[in-house]
């Protein structure tokens, strides 16, 4: 295989990775609205800054096992989170 057949078959593999993240997200967060539900009709408070801590730092830990950079997965993470927590907002809820 030539290096620009590689290139192409790598490029198609990420992609195809991409779209992977993309579905896993989008049921991370469909799961993460129930649990906003559930907490809702408990009284409690959606952010957990504990749970969260505790999560990244777990997060990181694994990062660093499988030669991650652990600032990235900070930042990801850090993002997720915070988007998982406005949906609620977001959405009136």
């Amino acid at each position: 295989m030539n290096n620009t057949s590689r290139l192409a078959a790598l490029r198609k593999e990420v992609s195809g990775i991409d779209k992977q993240i993309l579905a896993l997200l989008g049921k991370r967060f469909k799961i993460t609205d129930q649990i906003q539900q559930i907490k809702l009709a408990l009284g409690l408070k959606i952010t957990q800054q504990k749970r969260e801590n505790e999560l990244l730092n777990k997060y990181i830990r694994l990062a660093v096992r499988k030669k991650l950079n652990p600032t990235m997965i900070r930042k990801l993470f850090t993002m997720v989170f915070s988007y998982s927590k406005k949906s609620v907002i977001i959405k009136g809820k």
